[in-house]
């Protein structure tokens, strides 16, 4: 390693040497690539049926199945040994190797009523159920080498239900109004214990008996449970099952709009619109939004929200 502090001008070892500056270490932390690295690979299904129910009028439903193997991940292959506590290079620090051992599992099942627009109205209204689960896929970091399937467990994106409704009608004076309802429901997230429990150097380890994301799926109270014995052991109080919050979306926006002649081909469109328009408080804008860490008195909690409402007021010309 090679650290200048504070450099001066113009010469910034300051009349010393450059090697006056040249620090290593006698575990040198490395990257290295897996001889056997792959390219990623993808099977992928979509298949289902389009039906018109009555003129500009037709639903559709897919399902869809996506396995991903080969996928970029990266372990450090010289954590030490759970027994011995020693690296298997004691002579080297963390060896960090890039390979291709990720996996990803994707379902769904997609519902869609489409009207296409008659009689001055038209509508859309989408539904899906999935399911993501993953291994270490994505270019994540094994959490402990010596026990991958820790890391097995559902997709930090994954969201069970997704719901989104919208819809136009054309009024008198040719005014258009519209709306949009979006539902989203929570993503999970896992438990770290808060201090490198295998000694690998990464404070990303899991509460002894959880695995990766596994609160808000169904059984909070006894992943819960295994937090708050981690915690006892800690001397810290328990963590009360209300304060497990979730990232729930959902927002109602609503849009009016009136075109305006103007001749020769020109117009212009008066906007008036509203987003999130009940107010609702909709919680963990960002990837990871949970304070995850549980010796934190705040586990659990979320501290982004999305705006709660928001209006705009518009004229667009159009020549």
């Amino acid at each position: 390693q090679v650290n200048i502090r504070n450099p001066s001008y113009p010469d910034p070892y300051g009349g010393l040497s450059p090697q006056a500056f040249v620090t290593v270490s006698a575990t040198p932390n490395v990257s290295i690539t897996s001889e056997r690295i792959e390219q990623p690979e993808s099977t992928s299904l979509n298949v289902g049926p389009s039906r018109e129910l009555r003129p500009n009028l037709a639903i559709h439903v897919d399902g869809v199945f996506s396995k991903g193997t080969k996928a970029n991940q990266i372990a450090n292959i010289n954590t030490p040994d759970p027994v011995t506590g020693r690296r298997p290079l004691p002579t080297w620090g963390n060896i960090l190797e890039y390979r291709s051992e990720g996996e990803n599992e994707y379902k769904a099942l997609y519902l869609r009523l489409h009207k296409r627009f008659s009689g001055r109205t038209q509508y859309l209204v989408s539904y899906t159920l999935a399911k993501d689960e993953d291994q270490g896929a994505g270019g994540a970091t094994v959490v402990d080498f010596y026990h991958p399937e820790y890391d097995n467990g559902y997709g930090s994106q994954d969201r069970r239900h997704t719901l989104v409704a919208s819809g136009a009608v054309m009024l008198p004076f040719d005014v258009t109004v519209g709306a949009v309802w979006n539902y989203r429901s929570s993503r999970p997230f896992p438990a770290r214990a808060g201090i490198d429990l295998n000694g690998d150097g990464a404070v990303t380890d899991y509460v002894a008996g959880t695995t990766r994301n596994v609160f808000n799926r169904g059984n909070d109270a006894e992943m819960l449970a295994l937090v708050n014995t981690w915690r006892a052991s800690r001397g810290l109080a328990p963590i009360a099952e209300t304060q497990i919050m979730t990232d729930e979306f959902q927002r109602f926006d609503l849009r009016a709009s009136k075109q305006i002649g103007l001749g020769g081909g020109r117009r212009a469109e008066v906007i008036a619109q509203v987003f999130n328009l009940f107010g609702t408080d909709s919680y963990g804008v960002g990837a990871t939004p949970w304070q995850m860490n549980a010796t934190s008195n705040a586990f659990g909690t979320l501290n982004t929200v999305y705006p709660r409402q928001q209006a705009e007021l518009a004229v667009r010309f159009v020549w």
